[in-house]
């Protein structure tokens, strides 16, 4: 049962480092400033990061996503 939690753990980590990415390239890609606003999507991580819920499942949800911000 633990490796099968295990492997459950590094798909959902493996899902996270892919999101991450996923967001920076289209962050990078995006060349048309009006639908991107890198001040607004900070602010939005930092306020996800703020809710009183985004720890409840794992506690290092909000640090990921201040982390996550602070690299837009």
């Amino acid at each position: 049962m633990v490796i099968g939690m295990e492997m459950k753990q590094r798909e959902l980590e493996a899902r996270i480092v892919a999101i991450e990415h996923a967001l920076q390239v289209i962050v990078n890609c995006l060349s048309d400033r009006k639908f991107l606003d890198r001040g607004k999507l900070v602010y939005l991580l930092g306020a996800a990061a703020d809710e009183p819920n985004a720890g409840v499942s794992n506690a290092g949800i909000p640090k990921a996503l201040r982390r996550l911000a602070e690299s837009l």
